[in-house]
């Protein structure tokens, strides 16, 4: 289960006190505002010195961004690209040192207990396109002049629904307000990967004109804001009604069901990325450009209902 790096007879393994899976179906997540329990058993046979024994709780983040390049052929003759390219910021969320500088004397064999919160307001783990956000605990023997001793587990992290949002709302608007109203009718704002958003979009007619398709679509949609700038987009479709004749005072009320993806990708902000959910109603025209609402909701990665 753990992978257990060694250097010569000296040895670092960690322990949570949740069981670690490869397999996707069977997860045992912990979830912002948790603490993480976790054991560091050091065992070594001949006597090492080292300089810090620590253990860590690390937020890792990869971001795929955009930027230009300059290049210059063997002519002489310049160009500038849009390239791509991925960076990783590493934050240590928790630190603690566990052992100072000292020479751990031969036939050791020691084990340390640690508490680790995690910090309500971090972001969970994500799998996403442009954005990946991996948690991970790590056990370190710093040693001077060689090769440091470590033990790493990655562990997830997933945001519950806060629950502060259960009450049914209604949220309207057009890029066109002056051709029709869109509203969404929804028993709340706030959703767990796996469930079923099951709501309705009220379309009321300021103009009498013809729609090609009446859907609602599921978007989710990631951003990180460096250099040139980087988005992805990916949506669910759900049709809602085909060709239609609207007409003023001749309001439409349309149920819809959309089901969350699981596994997806919860909402979440960092200093270099940004993820957003949101669902948006079209009214699809022919030779001109469609009649649209949409509204932000959240989407958490466990803790079903």
């Amino acid at each position: 289960m753990f992978d257990i790096f060694k250097s010569g007879k000296t040895s670092v393994k960690l322990t949570l006190d949740r069981p670690v899976s490869q397999d996707t179906t069977q997860v045992y997540p912990y979830y912002l505002g948790e603490t993480v329990h976790a054991g560091v058993i050091i065992a070594s046979e001949k006597e090492i010195k080292i300089r810090e024994g620590r253990i860590a709780l690390v937020c890792r983040e990869e971001y795929q961004y955009k930027y230009h390049k300059h290049s210059t052929d063997s002519h002489g003759h310049s160009g500038t690209t849009v390239v791509t390219a991925w960076e990783t910021d590493e934050r240590e969320v928790n630190r603690q040192v566990f052992l100072g500088e000292t020479n751990l004397p031969a036939s050791t064999q020691k084990t340390y207990e640690f508490d680790l919160p995690i910090p309500v307001n971090a972001p969970p783990s994500a799998q996403a396109e442009i954005v990946h956000i991996k948690w991970i605990v790590k056990a370190t023997l710093d040693r001077k002049m060689a090769g440091d001793i470590e033990d790493t587990v990655e562990l997830p992290i997933f945001c519950g629904a806060s629950g502060a949002s259960v009450q049914p709302v209604e949220i309207g608007g057009s890029n066109e307000p002056e051709e029709a109203d869109l509203i969404f009718s929804l028993p709340r704002k706030d959703w767990v990967m796996g469930e079923t958003i099951a709501g309705r979009l009220q379309i009321s007619p300021k103009k009498e004109f013809d729609v090609t398709e009446i859907r609602v679509e599921l978007v989710r949609h990631e951003r990180v804001p460096r250099d040139l700038g980087n988005e992805y987009v990916t949506s669910i479709p759900v049709k809602l009604a085909d060709s239609t004749h609207l007409i003023p005072g001749q309001n439409l009320f349309l149920p819809f069901n959309i089901a969350i993806p699981s596994p997806a990708p919860a909402t979440l902000s960092t200093p270099h990325s940004q993820l957003d959910w949101m669902l948006k109603g079209i009214l699809a025209r022919r030779l001109r450009k469609d009649t649209v609402v949409e509204t932000e909701i959240i989407i958490c990665n466990g803790r079903q209902r």
